[in-house]
């Protein structure tokens, strides 16, 4: 059986996707292609229905189709319901029906790089689909509070208003760069025991393509004790870059794509993915 699978989103050409797939297609000893399909918004519907009629097993959804996807495709799981993102797609008879993988992807990168988020303070930049399946998996981790941070608060609030159906929200809040630098210096009673205790996460794409960070304020990576980027790219992005100059333990998105990567696969073809295969994989990605 060939397993013709691909990645819709815009942009992709940063994608370390094909290698991953290509790699454990390789490992288990199947016949698999991963393509990379660049489409534009308003190219989404047409996308999903000529995949469908060129046989895709499956593909992948990225930025910004993670959430407009949806209409689309039949069922989707229950962790896409929870956060209504989509990132993983797959075949029935009639269409394909819809999973998301970035939530334990998101979850086994934690564990993977020890950030410990129970009890803890977590900011998030972002309000996209990703950014969703980050703040779901912050609250099923015991967050202590979880600051959105996003240029439309309406998107943010729309996140925190579509996240009630799943989980309790009351301890995430939708705020402006100003309002946490507030609230963070106003709560710190000195530099020692206030600064530097919340976690980062950099949950957008717009700095893929622009070497001016995200974040507005320097001042606001003060208030950080780890920074953490989902990008998944070699050169560290501005958010990156920039924390590790303060000495935040910072990471980027590698681990989380290849975790999100396994379940998606395992999804697709139902081969179970070993420990050691997974090793072989990540290393490889990192490399």
């Amino acid at each position: 059986m060939e397993y013709k699978l691909g990645l819709i989103g815009y942009p992709v050409g940063h994608s370390r996707s094909p290698f991953i797939h290509s790699k454990l297609a390789g490992l288990k000893g199947i016949d698999l292609s991963y393509e990379l399909l660049l489409t534009p918004p308003q190219e989404l519907a047409k996308r999903v229905k000529d995949l469908f009629d060129e046989g895709f097993t499956g593909f992948n959804v990225t930025v910004p189709h993670k959430i407009n996807v949806i209409p689309l495709i039949g069922t989707i799981s229950q962790d896409a319901s929870s956060v209504n993102a989509v990132n993983t797609c797959l075949r029935t008879d009639t269409g394909f029906d819809g999973f998301n993988t970035d939530i334990s992807g998101f979850k086994r990168s934690l564990t993977a790089n020890d950030i410990e988020v129970t009890g803890k303070d977590c900011v998030v930049l972002g309000a996209g689909g990703a950014a969703r399946s980050l703040v779901y998996s912050l609250i099923t981790l015991g967050a202590r509070n979880i600051y959105i941070i996003n240029r439309s608060r309406d998107n943010a609030l729309k996140l925190i208003d579509d996240l009630k159906r799943a989980s309790d929200v009351s301890n995430v809040k939708a705020v402006s760069e100003e309002e946490l630098l507030k609230e963070g210096y106003d709560n710190a009673s000195s530099r020692d025991t206030g600064i530097g205790r919340y976690l980062a996460f950099q949950a957008t794409s717009a700095e893929l393509n622009s070497d001016e960070s995200v974040v507005k304020y320097p001042a606001l990576f003060d208030l950080f004790d780890v920074s953490y980027d989902i990008v998944a790219v070699k050169e560290p992005t501005p958010f990156i870059r920039q924390s590790r100059e303060r000495g935040i333990r910072a990471f980027n998105g590698f681990d989380m794509l290849y975790y999100q990567a396994e379940a998606a696969f395992e999804i697709w073809t139902g081969l179970k993915v070993s420990k050691e295969e997974a090793l072989i994989v990540r290393e490889g990605l990192k490399s």
